[in-house]
C-alpha cells in the first residue's frame, strides 16, 4: 500500500506581549501642543528563527500534534498522514515613551515620541521529523529540505516587515499630538493608536507567513515530494 503523507507547518498561538517595564511618560508644561510635533523615534529588534531539529518522535505523535494545531480532517479522510512538521510562534512587544502637555483646566495633548519594538520567534523554531528514517537517507533529507523552506519563509517574511514597522510608527507624525479635555485620555489615545499601528504590521507579517506556507503545502507539492524517494 502506497504511503501518502503530509508535510506541514503550524503556527502556535501568536499573541502580542508587553515588554517588561512601564511606558515612559515625560510631562511638559509648555505653551503649545505644537511642541510635541515630530516623527517618533523607532528602536526595532527582530529576533530571527533559531532552529532545532527533533527526529526522536514516531510519526503518529507528529500527526497527532498537527491535528491539534490545524484543521486537517479532509486530509485525514483521504488517507494522508503527517510526516513532518514545523512549529513556530511569532510574538511582538512594544514600549512607548510618551510626551504630554497639560494645562491648568486638566486638558492637554500627548504624542508618542519613541517606540521600542521587539518582534521575533519563540526559541527554538522546531522541525519535527519521524524517528523511522535514517539520517542522510532520501526521506529524511527530502523532509528536512521541505521543512527548512518553511523556516526560510518565516525568516524572510519577518525581515520584509522591518521597513513596515518603522513606517507605521513614523507615519504617526501626521496625527500627533492628540488633544483631549483630559490630558491622561490624550496620552492613552496616543499610545493606543501607536500600539494598533504596530499590531497591524505584525498581523500582516503573520498573514504573509500563512499564505506563503500554504503555497508550498498543497497536494501537488506533497505528491512531488513523495515521488523523490522509494523508501517511505
Amino acid at each position: 500500500m502506497r504511503l501518502v503523507f503530509v508535510v506541514a507547518t503550524a503556527a502556535l498561538c501568536a499573541l502580542p506581549f508587553a515588554l517588561a517595564g512601564t511606558a515612559s511618560r515625560v510631562f511638559v508644561r509648555g505653551p503649545s501642543c505644537e511642541d510635541l510635533a515630530g516623527t517618533p523615534q523607532v528602536d526595532l529588534v527582530l529576533g530571527m528563527p533559531e532552529v532545532e531539529i527533533d527526529d526522536t518522535r514516531p510519526r503518529e505523535a507528529i500527526a497527532a500534534l498537527d491535528m491539534k494545531s490545524r484543521t486537517l480532517a479532509g486530509y485525514a479522510r483521504s488517507g494522508w498522514v503527517t510526516n513532518g512538521l514545523t512549529l513556530s510562534n511569532l510574538r511582538s512587544g512594544v514600549r512607548f515613551t510618551t510626551h504630554q502637555v497639560s494645562f491648568p483646566n486638566g486638558s492637554g495633548c500627548a504624542a508618542v515620541t519613541k517606540a521600542e519594538i521587539h518582534v521575533g520567534f519563540d526559541k527554538p523554531v522546531k522541525i519535527l521529523l519521524p524517528d523511522r528514517y535514517p539520517k542522510n537517507g532520501c526521506p529524511y533529507t527530502a523532509l528536512l529540505s521541505h521543512e527548512t523552506q518553511h523556516v526560510d519563509i518565516n525568516r524572510s517574511a519577518l525581515a520584509s516587515g522591518e521597513p513596515r514597522f518603522r513606517r507605521a510608527v513614523e507615519d504617526l507624525a501626521a496625527i500627533f499630538p492628540i488633544r483631549s479635555d483630559d490630558v491622561e485620555e490624550a496620552r492613552a489615545q496616543a499610545e493606543a493608536v501607536a500600539a494598533e499601528a504596530v499590531e497591524r504590521v505584525r498581523q500582516s507579517v503573520l498573514d504573509e507567513i500563512g499564505a506563503r506556507n500554504a503555497a508550498i503545502d498543497t497536494e501537488a507539492s506533497y505528491r512531488a515530494l513523495q515521488a523523490l524517494c522509494d523508501d517511505w
